[in-house]
């Protein structure tokens, strides 16, 4: 059996009882033998993972942007403000990130050719998408969603 997250140091054949993390003791028996559940090395995690993280030039969002580039993945940054998004790439470079692993979607959320460009230019530079941190936040309808209402508005009120 293995006890996930947890890393058994030196095993020892005297002892009956291991610790895990959390200073839970478990009996050692023939039935629930123990084995070391090793992480990959920090800077590995999500090496060959490709994330898409929207609003990326924003706190939280440039955190995760620089912790999951750090860790490999490619990373599709998206926000509206230019100078934030540039301000996002120096801080991944400068945190290790090659700029080979940044693509970057500006627009508005809420326009279906932004979201489309997000899609379509992180699946071609990248060729896959594995991860998706949706947090921009956007309330309401997409561009689209929209205009549909409005001309639905339009033509109910024109013939009131």
């Amino acid at each position: 059996m293995i006890w996930g997250g947890n890393t058994i140091g030196e095993e020892d054949e005297d002892e009956e009882t291991i610790q895990d993390n959390n200073n839970n003791n478990h009996e050692l028996t023939a039935s629930n033998q123990i084995y070391p559940v090793k992480s990959p090395p920090i800077g590995s995690r999500f090496i060959g993972k490709v994330a898409i993280i929207t609003e990326s030039n924003c706190a939280i969002d440039r955190a995760t942007a620089i912790l999951l580039g750090k860790e490999g993945a490619k990373v599709t940054i998206h926000g509206t403000v230019e100078k934030e998004l540039r301000e996002t790439i120096v801080k991944m470079v400068r945190a290790g990130i090659s700029q080979d692993n940044i693509l970057v979607v500006q627009g508005v959320i809420e326009n279906d050719q932004t979201l489309k460009n997000l899609v379509d230019k992180t699946y071609n530079k990248f060729g896959r998408i594995d991860i998706l941190v949706n947090s921009a936040g956007a309330i309401g309808r997409t561009q689209g969603e929209f205009d549909d209402r409005l001309i639905v508005l339009f033509i109910f009120f024109s013939r009131q």
